[in-house]
């Protein structure tokens, strides 16, 4: 999940610069523990030109699954700073 050619699209990068911004003094763990907490809470979608949205399933075959797994890892990774606090 890498950046992109459209500007209006958030990538994992885009995510991860947030929350960082937001929360400086964050270990890896905890930036890892927000950004799984936020994918949780908001499915992924992408945003199409009339301003519509689409679910992750319709953008392409696999992306649920994709998404899913990443988001484990990201919990793995977070260990003990998962769920947020």
């Amino acid at each position: 999940m890498g950046k992109t050619d459209q500007s209006d699209l958030l990538t994992t990068e885009d995510l991860e610069e947030a929350f960082r911004s937001k929360y400086p003094s964050a270990t890896d763990q905890q930036i890892a523990a927000l950004m799984a907490a936020f994918l949780e809470e908001v499915p992924g979608q992408a945003v199409l030109d009339d301003g519509g949205f689409t679910g992750a399933d319709a953008i392409g075959e696999g992306w649920p699954d994709a998404l899913a797994a990443w988001i484990r890892e990201l919990k793995e990774f977070a260990g003990d700073a998962y769920p947020p606090r």
